[in-house]
């Protein structure tokens, strides 16, 4: 008898997970917008997050089943159509609370990446863009960041980095500038 209450006492605990396993997944109080890229005297906003398990930054070493996760944001403030987008070659391995050094868009992805930033674009009112132009310093870390990043609660994203874009102006020569990239915003899961 007392075999049997144990048995059943190990299989509630295997139900209920394991003991300090309080992962919580979702955004929590993270803003919809809340980017913000900032350089030359200009600054834009970027929101409406988003996150899809494509595949486009796979690294090598990932085990079956683990699908790299695309992570971007739109212009919301000025209105553009421009983007910040980041790669997580490995999310599985993504712990809540970590910094992660921010390294650049590199394919075969090395193996010791975990978030790659890929775009860093703004539309400017003037017609100027921005664009990537150089590997990115600075990290991100994730909270509520589950299954991958594909949890239908979404997770919270924090960026403190910087980069280098490159200024595209109508009948102006291109010129790099030195950005940052700031904040806390939430991502939902597509």
């Amino acid at each position: 008898m007392q075999r049997s209450a144990c048995l059943s006492s190990i299989s509630l605990w295997l139900l209920a997970g394991c003991p300090g396993d309080d992962a919580v997944c979702g955004a929590g109080d993270a803003p919809a917008t809340g980017i913000v890229v900032a350089g030359d005297g200009d600054s834009f906003t970027y929101g409406d997050f988003a996150a899809g398990a494509n595949n486009d930054c796979p690294a090598a070493d990932a085990p079956g089943g683990v699908v790299s996760l695309t992570v971007f944001g739109a212009q919301s403030d000025p209105a553009g159509a421009a983007f910040v987008t980041l790669c997580l070659p490995r999310p599985d391995l993504i712990e809540a609370g970590i910094a992660y050094d921010l390294s650049p868009d590199v394919q075969p992805v090395p193996a010791s990446d975990r978030v790659q930033l890929i775009d860093v674009d703004a539309d400017h009112a003037d017609d100027c863009t921005w664009s990537l132009a150089g590997a990115p310093t600075g990290t991100a870390s994730f909270e509520g960041l589950c299954a991958g990043g594909t949890d239908p609660a979404g997770f919270a994203l924090t960026l403190d980095g910087a980069a280098t874009v490159t200024v595209a102006c109508p009948a102006m020569p291109d010129r790099e500038v030195e950005v940052t990239l700031t904040g806390t915003v939430a991502v939902a899961a597509q």
